[in-house]
């Protein structure tokens, strides 16, 4: 099962948000279908959440904890390390977020920023999208001290932010995958301020049910504003603000083409404001489910990726043209939408099921070494073994360097094999196990200490002691 639980995680990573919880528990269920034992996993848990007491190094402090205003309402603490949203959540919590996607985001202390990059550029070696910020969606009663938001649920895909001042409220439900920027405003005045240009366009109708705007700034970005009941909205040349306190959900939502708004007007009635991930482990399929809550009337409607549309079971797919969003992962035809609609039924709206066949994980290659070559490879392994001195074994004093360099021996007793010749550290802010001297200085060890990079660093060590395992178990 596990090479293929294995498969199956490295097939899903683009979807998966791993945290730590502190005092959490695994919450697995198991059933039988088909004759096949299959284990459904409702949160990819963490591999021990007890006390790093005991760890041979000790605790130190990370120079850059999680800022305590953000997470004061989550009971038990929760630290999240790998999730799009952690620039909200690592001091000083206004860094720009990559989501929730296609939205990029910083949190300010009077609202929420974000926009949708329109811009990519190849300078012959790499693609870059610049980041773009096109409105801030707030309200008048805010003061705008950045303690006066904080997280107030999260799950595997979203996250749901408040701002507060007194008795008004805005709940932010930041969702991946939704078309619309979704702000819940409770005795509060809404307030929308472009963060690019001024305004140069607005107009709309205020009611009946629902109340649609459409604005364009001077730098050309246009958004559709749709209110969920009645509301009056006036703009200026630098904010559209309400004329009273609102009791319902706004959404915004960027248009890039006005053919696309035939879409976004039939579905944005529905919103998500959770997520919930799991997969199914069969002995030769396996399945990835997201499954959304939804508030509204209507049918959800979300965005997939190419490769979600490959392997979704009964999906119901508008065209591609109807409806899509810049992105550096498309051909370079940039006319071409590279981030791609779903809707259409509610079964696919609130539920995807990705079903994937399972492929044994195989040590060596399929294609056998060229006879010609086998005499040249086998002299340099034999040389890159006869280089091996335990008395100068790497020293783990990084996982980078030092992880990279026992993966790379592991390598070659795989070599071999297929031819036939036979300090780690509990950080006090965030739980999870780090570089020591990377503590407190992101440059040391490729910013193992700040949480980049650990799948590279701890990957090295798993592919070290998997290799080990097989070599054990083979004899």
């Amino acid at each position: 099962m596990l090479p293929r639980l294995v498969h199956l995680l490295t097939f899903s990573a683009v979807g998966t948000a791993l945290y730590v919880k502190r005092g959490a528990q695994s919450q697995h269920d198991t059933t039988i279908t088909g004759g096949n034992l299959h284990e459904r996993a409702a949160t990819l848990a963490p591999i021990d959440t007890s006390p790093a007491d005991g760890i041979t190094s000790g605790r130190v402090a990370n120079s850059l904890p999680p800022l305590d205003s953000f997470i004061v309402d989550l009971n038990p603490p929760v630290i999240s390390t790998n999730s799009w949203w952690v620039p909200y959540l690592a001091e000083p919590g206004d860094q720009n977020a990559a989501g929730p996607l296609p939205y990029q985001s910083p949190l300010d202390g009077s609202g929420v920023k974000f926009g949708v990059s329109t811009d990519r550029r190849f300078d012959g070696t790499s693609i870059q999208q610049p980041v773009r910020i096109d409105w801030l969606g707030g309200f008048t009663e805010h003061q705008g001290s950045f303690s006066g938001h904080k997280a107030t649920q999260f799950d595997e895909q979203a996250v749901t932010v408040q701002y507060f001042q007194g008795n008004a409220r805005m709940n932010a439900f930041l969702m991946p995958r939704s078309h619309y920027m979704k702000f819940k405003y409770e005795g509060a005045t809404p307030k929308l301020e472009p963060q690019n240009a001024s305004i140069k366009s607005f107009n709309g109708r205020s009611s009946p049910n629902p109340a649609v705007f459409t604005v364009t700034d001077t730098g050309d970005a246009t958004y559709v504003i749709y209110a969920l009941e009645t509301v009056t909205l006036r703009a200026s040349l630098d904010a559209i603000t309400a004329d009273a306190a609102y009791n319902n959900v706004i959404r915004l939502a960027k248009v890039s083409q006005e053919s696309h708004r035939v879409l976004l007007d039939q579905y944005h009635s529905a919103y998500p404001t959770a997520a919930k991930l799991e997969y199914e482990l069969g002995n030769t399929e396996g399945a990835i489910v997201f499954s959304w809550e939804t508030v509204g009337s209507g049918e959800l409607l979300m965005l997939t990726w190419p490769h979600h549309r490959e392997v979704m079971q009964n999906g119901n797919f508008p065209p591609t043209s109807a409806l899509g969003y810049l992105t550096t992962k498309a051909g370079f035809a940039i006319e071409l939408p590279s981030y791609w609609p779903t809707g259409g039924c509610t079964r696919l709206g609130k539920q995807w099921r990705l079903t994937y066949k399972l492929s044994d994980v195989v040590w060596n290659s399929t294609r056998k070494l060229d006879s010609s070559c086998s005499d040249a490879v086998i002299k340099g392994l034999e040389y890159e073994v006869g280089q091996l001195k335990t008395s100068d074994a790497p020293v783990p004093s990084d996982f980078h360097y030092w992880g990279g360099a026992l993966a790379a021996k592991a390598r070659l007793a795989v070599i071999a094999d297929d031819l036939g010749r036979q300090d780690l550290v509990a950080p006090t802010a965030w739980g999870g196990i780090i570089n020591k001297a990377g503590a407190t200085n992101e440059f040391v060890d490729f910013g193992n200490g700040y949480y980049n990079d650990h799948h590279f660093h701890y990957g090295y060590v798993l592919a070290i002691a998997a290799t080990i395992a097989n070599m054990t178990r083979a004899g």
